[in-house]
């Protein structure tokens, strides 16, 4: 049985029988759409926003996790310009069609002043630089500094994880940040831990379990506190998600309950605000529209948004305003990205904007080296 739960918690977001559609609040409005499975996303000092698309495989014939799929390198970070612009900033990120539909790849960035951390989940194992955190160079896109996640895992095990007596290994970066004061955290969902990183220390495990919870996001508030948000293994019971608060030194000091799927969170002025990726039925799959952006404190759960079909990410602008990743899976070249008060990312008057999507895997423009 324990080996059947971590086989779901990897695919996480694979059974699905219901054909999707975009239903948000009246005053929810797309400030970038023609996606392909939008993950993350996170704004820069500048105002420009990023945004993960975790792409939509590729040509290569490879042995996936879950079995055969189809690998390439259309994984991109994009970047929305506070002028209006949009483009694909750097491309060539690994990307794994597991012939489900669901996409494996590219699934976070962070951008800091010193590089562009960006987290690569899964992939066919031949592939380099998956189950990996880059920072990448802001002129040249080299990778400056690797840190193998899946290999910390397959070495140390952190949370301990057992199948018949044997370890289970299992990696699957999907997040990354970073502190104030430089202490960049890591979330590995298949592996259930989340780890700190410096220079000095590399990697440290942060917080793991072992019932198997399925971490998906971390965030770090003003007084240096680290929350983090959970799947929870199959069937993703609906109100059975969690979001937990820990001091910076790996107390935990809260738990915030009753949540469902919660796969990103974000704190704006000690307001927490988490994404619900959908409800779950055993016998039909995730419910059409039924993704909710909400607002979560001690003793309550306020609705911000709902109707969403497979939102993923969430980020605030300077003055507050919400934006949110839509089709994040299942929909290659229909993601896109909601701005839930109806304003751009300046909080200007909306101007649409699209990026093409070819039919074909797209040639990488920008590939970092390793």
């Amino acid at each position: 049985m324990q080996r059947v739960q971590q086989l779901f918690v990897l695919i996480i977001l694979v059974i699905l029988l219901i054909v999707p559609a975009f239903a948000q609040e009246s005053d929810s409005a797309s400030i970038l759409t023609g996606l392909n499975n939008p993950r993350h996303l996170a704004f820069g000092d500048d105002g420009t926003l990023y945004v993960v698309e975790a792409g939509r495989g590729g040509d290569l014939d490879v042995e996936g996790p879950f079995g055969p799929a189809k690998s390439g390198d259309t994984a991109t970070i994009v970047a929305i310009r506070p002028d209006g612009s949009a483009e694909r900033l750097v491309e060539g990120l690994p990307s794994l069609d597991s012939l489900n539909g669901e996409i494996l790849g590219a699934h976070s960035v962070y951008p800091a002043e010193d590089g562009l951390w960006v987290a690569i989940g899964n992939g066919a194992s031949e592939t380099e630089n998956i189950n990996s955190v880059l920072k990448l160079n802001w002129e040249t896109w080299e990778a400056e500094v690797t840190i193998d996640v899946g290999l910390f895992e397959a070495t140390n095990n952190p949370a301990g994880d057992e199948i018949g007596g044997a370890p289970w290994i299992d990696s699957n970066v999907v997040d990354v940040t970073a502190s104030s004061d430089g202490v960049v955290y890591i979330v590995d969902a298949g592996g259930n831990t989340v780890y700190s990183w410096t220079e000095e220390t590399d990697l440290v495990p942060f917080a793991s379990w072992v019932d198997n919870p399925v971490p998906t996001s971390v965030a770090v508030n003003a007084d240096g506190e680290v929350l983090i948000s959970f799947l929870i293994g199959y069937p993703f019971p609906e109100g059975g998600s969690r979001v937990e608060r820990y001091s910076a030194e790996g107390e935990l000091l809260e738990t915030y309950e009753g949540l469902t799927a919660v796969v990103d969170l974000l704190v704006v002025d000690n307001l927490v605000y988490a994404v619900e990726f959908g409800v779950f039925n055993p016998n039909a799959g995730w419910g059409e529209t039924s993704g909710r952006v909400v607002q979560v404190a001690s003793d309550e759960i306020t609705v911000i948004a709902e109707g969403l079909s497979y939102p993923y990410g969430v980020a605030a602008n300077g003055d507050g305003d919400l934006f949110v990743t839509v089709g994040a899976s299942y929909m290659t070249g229909e993601g896109s990205v909601l701005s839930l008060s109806g304003v751009s990312i300046t909080g200007d008057e909306i101007t649409p904007m699209s990026l093409a999507s070819d039919a074909e895997p797209m040639e990488p423009a920008v590939t970092p080296e390793p």
